[in-house]
């Protein structure tokens, strides 16, 4: 196991020397699967269930009700403040970014080519560009052409301005019986992006997987799995400017710039449990180890002009693997699940993705759960800075979520039967 994280450390770190390998971050599986040596104590059937699940921040929700109104704030003030402050042969060296403004308003400056030329351009973004003769309509369209031609939020845009608007269905079944596992699960998923105005966009994906684990106790307190993920998965990413125009123009098909992909995957997680007596067990695992992804592409330019043409990609793409340690606490009518994680998987993830920061926030996991009847039972916890509530009765479970550091609500439904 050492030898085997050892040489996928060393494979993403000659990742850029080679453009072989690309991290990518994917939903994790089901609970039981991600700690496999658990599988040994658990015994459950689940015929079908489906999980129903939206959110977002506050911002992404203004922009879809006001989208000139949003941009036309606090986003348009920092673009005149970035590019109020930069030189002239930036703009000598962008004539893209001088159309959009032209393109505009007729009375943007002419180059000159002298410092005259810069003070008009200042003198134009502190004044003119920010006026109410201007108008939110044509500063949310600056703002949402000039976001591919130029890095104009060079700092965290997620204080600018939010986004991290989701949706997702995810139906599943499966058995799990005498330490060995195994389900079946569809997902369809939309993923925002943290910010609109940030480098990261937004992925829309459909994949069907399918989740085998064995384990075995090893004496009376101790056991070991391993689970394995084959999937089949369709993925298209969304730019942060495509997505604004989409809905500046009230035009889904403006989301459809870049390849559709296809492709398969497969995923490793091995693990040890111990048992320290009926009510109290820790996990150990070693997830995604390895966890790759390989595509096919389909231009949608090309299918626009009727020319279905697949092309291969070359890049493989690989979930970093992480490292978690859990502990699984049920006593009478309390349930408590603790997990510490994504330490390894972000220090390999961030590295590459620049926009990325280490998030010490998303480490731990909390779950807990009252039951106050056989079928009823209060749950709440902590995953990724949001905090839910929820209640379950009967195989059904409905919740809500909102996250501690900035205004986001999200919305949770399933049926397991």
């Amino acid at each position: 196991m050492k030898k085997m994280i050892i040489i996928l450390l060393l494979a993403a770190s000659a990742a850029p020397a080679f453009a072989v390998f690309s991290p990518t971050f994917e939903k994790q599986t089901k609970g039981e699967f991600l700690s496999p040596a658990m599988i040994a104590e658990v015994s459950d059937e689940t015929p079908f269930a489906f999980d129903l699940r939206a959110g977002s921040d506050i911002d992404a929700l203004g922009f879809l009700a006001a989208p000139a109104g949003t941009l036309a704030g606090k986003p348009a003030r920092a673009l005149a403040n970035h590019l109020a402050g930069r030189s002239l042969s930036f703009w000598q060296d962008n004539p893209q970014l001088v159309q959009v403004f032209t393109s505009l308003d007729d009375n943007f400056p002419k180059d000159t080519g002298d410092q005259y030329y810069l003070a008009s351009i200042r003198n134009y973004f502190a004044t003119t560009f920010l006026s109410n003769d201007y108008g939110d309509a044509r500063r949310a369209y600056a703002v949402a052409n000039s976001l591919p031609l130029v890095q104009a939020y060079p700092y965290d845009p997620y204080r600018i301005l939010g986004g991290d608007m989701y949706l997702s269905l995810e139906m599943y079944g499966g058995r799990i019986k005498n330490g060995f596992g195994w389900n079946w699960d569809v997902n369809m998923d939309y993923d925002g992006a943290s910010s609109l105005l940030g480098t990261m966009g937004n992925r829309m994906s459909v994949d069907a997987r399918a989740n085998i684990a064995y384990a075995v106790p090893v004496g009376e307190r101790f056991s070991l799995g391993i689970s394995a993920q084959p999937m089949l998965r369709f993925q298209m990413d969304i730019p942060n400017e495509a997505f604004i125009s989409a809905r500046m123009n009230d035009d889904i098909l403006y989301i459809f710039t870049g390849d559709l992909m296809f492709g398969t995957g497969v995923s490793i997680n091995i693990g040890a449990s111990y048992k320290v007596d009926n009510s109290l067990s820790f996990a150990l695992d070693f997830r995604n180890i390895p966890s790759f992804r390989n595509y096919v592409l389909l231009p949608v330019s090309g299918i626009a002009e009727g020319n279905i043409s697949f092309s291969e990609d070359d890049t493989i793409y690989f979930v970093p693997p992480d490292i978690a340690l859990s502990a699984f606490w049920d006593r009478d009518r309390y349930h408590l699940h603790v997990e510490a994680g994504d330490i390894l998987n972000q220090v390999i993830y961030d590295r590459y993705v620049t926009e990325r920061r280490f998030d010490y926030y998303s480490i731990i996991k909390l779950s807990f759960a009252y039951d106050l009847s056989n079928n009823l039972a209060l749950t709440a916890g902590y995953r990724y800075r949001a905090v839910f509530l929820g209640i379950r009765y009967n195989g059904m479970e409905a919740g809500i979520s909102t996250k501690l550091d900035r205004a986001a609500i999200g919305l949770d439904f399933g049926w397991k039967f």
